[in-house]
């Protein structure tokens, strides 16, 4: 736990020294920057996603009652259909 503490302590004395220096102050903005920008591209990549399997769910959901409201009815009147074609009703 201490070398944890001790190598980001390290990290953030260096982004200092950057940040104060005029040559590395625009690399620190610009590596912020590209953070902010990746984590904000994985926000939307994650909604979309969730967007997608919400479509999916439902698509699903009303594929499954079709199915089952098609079976019920062409179970009972596909057997009145044969009988009455066939002359057993």
């Amino acid at each position: 736990m201490k070398f944890i503490i001790r190598r980001i302590k390290r990290a953030v004395r260096v982004l200092w020294f950057i940040a104060k220096n005029k040559r590395g102050s625009q690399l620190v903005e610009e590596g912020m920057l590209l953070g902010i920008s990746l984590v904000s591209m994985a926000i939307v990549a994650t909604m979309a996603t969730n967007m997608l399997n919400s479509i999916k769910n439902i698509y699903d959901s009303a594929r499954n009652s079709l199915d089952q409201f098609l079976t019920k009815v062409l179970r009972d009147d596909f057997d009145k259909i044969w009988n009455f074609v066939f002359g057993k009703g």
